[in-house]
């Protein structure tokens, strides 16, 4: 989950036109689908992009259920 989360940030942060995809979106699936993950960023290069990887760093998930 934290790889997915973190590539999902890093395609947006690294895409020059993402603040403009965003602000002209007429619904959140075309944002999804700007950002969804796709075969290749499974692949050795995206597994070890420093930017997700120092993203992934910083991302901490903690169950949220009754105990």
């Amino acid at each position: 989950m934290v790889y997915i989360v973190s590539s999902m940030l890093r395609k947006a942060v690294e895409d020059p036109e993402f603040n403009n995809k965003l602000n002209n979106a007429t619904s959140l699936d075309e944002i999804w689908k700007t950002l969804m993950l796709a075969p290749k960023d499974y692949g050795y290069p995206a597994l070890y992009n420093k930017i997700t990887r120092s993203l992934m760093e910083r991302i901490e998930f903690e169950h949220g259920g009754k105990t």
